[in-house]
């Protein structure tokens, strides 16, 4: 009864020191600044957006998209590198309303960052939060499936540890030699 008492006590300490170690570290994927900012309500539709990143960026990679309100997409061009930290996606807005930005970053380490912002671009009275006409094209949903082999490979891991912990707790004590006592 003792072993799995200290087998657990042991891996809820690891899991307390792992947890303390990484709340203090910034988050590696992270997006510092936009331009235009989220929420932003413009007079003059920009040519560009600019995601400002914590990192350096894998352009190859990496993608944004910039569609209007009815899902028309206004990104011109490919996404380009300002600096290896600052994302450029050049846009052409010829209306005005809602602009929706999604991006899927791969930074050069691995680290992944997938969001989305809205900006306005109005004659001087619009507003960002104004609803979509009905019959609006829904947002195109950003999502990569299961790689099959990652997933295997996840549960074979899965696996190999929950053996590994039976093993540990259900091992038969090996008796030790003989003691030998002299009278």
């Amino acid at each position: 009864m003792r072993r799995p008492v200290l087998a657990v006590g042991a891996m809820l300490a690891s899991g307390v020191v792992l947890a303390a170690f990484w709340a203090g570290r910034p988050d590696p994927a992270a997006v510092t600044s936009t331009s235009p900012a989220d929420g932003a309500v413009l007079t003059q539709a920009p040519t560009e957006v600019v995601l400002s990143l914590h990192g350096a960026v894998d352009l190859g990679r990496s993608h944004v998209s910039v569609r209007d309100t009815a899902g028309t997409a206004v990104s011109s061009g490919q996404p380009s590198l300002v600096t290896p930290e600052r994302l450029r996606q050049p846009v052409s807005i010829t209306a005005t309303g809602e602009m929706t930005v999604a991006y899927h970053v791969t930074f050069a380490g691995g680290a992944e960052r997938v969001g989305q912002l809205r900006f306005s671009v109005a004659s001087g009275a619009g507003s960002a939060a104004a609803p979509a006409p009905a019959g609006a094209v829904a947002e195109p949903s950003h999502e990569h499936g299961v790689d099959p082999l990652s997933a295997v490979l996840l549960a074979l891991d899965g696996v190999v540890a929950l053996t590994v912990v039976v093993l540990l707790l259900r091992r038969p004590r090996v008796p030790g030699p003989p003691v030998r006592r002299s009278f």
